[in-house]
């Protein structure tokens, strides 16, 4: 009686197995003995534990040269259009004034190397193109004229007003033009370049070089406003190169004041055709800029920065 008890209660414990004989003894004992396996709590998360994502090296590199090879693909699909009149002067929003007989577009290189002049006025709506010269070739002659709400803007490359022939660019009042890269006035030697403005508003976010690369450069800031996000102390105004301004204004971006002076004093840089003053300011009227204007006085024997007192009272 006291072994079926142990019997009893010994099945209850999974680790113990009992085997009977014929007789209905116990004959044996089977020890079913399987090591328990702990497993732990989950533990609260602990957020200054877990590192933050950082990129490796390979993902950086592998997508700058996904960019290059985007650019160069980019570059590598533009086509030259030029330009080709039917009339004096011609329009640029004319399909049948270019030789490609579509206009200029994002992904042309726009080439005005004939005598008629070009007119870029609001018909063209934004006259887009990849990059632009006006008189490209060698004894070339170009001339662009951006006016009445005319909006003009080179998206990509390098712009040439006269590449190595003579050209002129004329931004009239309601005009506008862009340049996203560099803009050269009289580029290579034996160009002369002429770049006036009468008013409208031009952004240069490049370098802005007369005569840059031994060429010629003139420009004539007669009003309206030029705006230059880069300036070359001492190429920016190559030899024989001249710069004249009357009421219109230049703001470049940073301190460029004794560059100013210095071409001012070489007599590369004008007021009103050489009778008036040149005013160079920086930080006054347009913080962290260069601002230029002129009187239409004589130049005084001091030094043609002039700088209005802060008002005090």
């Amino acid at each position: 009686m006291k072994q079926d008890e142990n019997e009893q209660n010994h099945k209850k414990d999974p680790r113990w197995s009992w085997a009977r004989n014929e007789m209905g003894n116990v004959s044996s004992i089977v020890i079913n003995w399987r090591p328990r396996i702990l497993i732990p709590a989950p533990q609260p998360l602990n957020d200054s534990a877990i590192k933050p994502f950082r990129p490796v090296k390979r993902t950086v590199v592998a997508c700058m040269i996904a960019k290059s090879l985007l650019a160069l693909n980019t570059q590598a699909q533009v086509v030259t259009t030029s330009w080709a009149p039917g009339t004096n002067p011609g329009l640029w929003s004319v399909p049948a004034n270019w030789s490609t007989l579509l206009v200029p577009g994002t992904n042309n290189f726009a080439n005005l190397s004939t005598a008629i002049p070009c007119v870029l006025d609001a018909t063209a709506g934004a006259a887009t193109c990849n990059r632009m010269n006006l008189a490209d070739g060698s004894g070339s002659m170009g001339t662009l004229i951006v006016t009445n709400g005319g909006n003009f803007a080179a998206i990509y490359n390098y712009c040439a007003v006269a590449y190595a022939g003579t050209g002129s660019m004329d931004v009239e009042s309601g005009g506008s033009a862009t340049f996203s890269s560099h803009l050269w006035i009289g580029f290579n030697s034996g160009a002369t370049g002429t770049f006036i403005m009468n008013g409208g508003t031009v952004t240069v976010m490049g370098m802005f070089g007369e005569g840059w690369s031994g060429g010629t450069g003139h420009s004539y800031i007669n009003a309206g406003t030029l705006h230059l996000q880069q300036w070359s102390p001492t190429a920016s105004i190559g030899p024989g190169s001249t710069l004249d301004i009357k009421q219109g204004t230049i703001i470049i971006s940073g301190n460029y004041a004794s560059s100013i002076n210095a071409y001012v004093a070489a007599g590369q840089i004008t007021a009103y055709g050489g009778t008036g003053t040149v005013l160079v300011d920086y930080n006054y009227f347009n913080p962290g800029y260069t601002t230029i204007t002129a009187l239409p006085i004589a130049p005084s024997t001091g030094p043609p920065v002039i700088i209005p007192p802060l008002n005090t009272n």
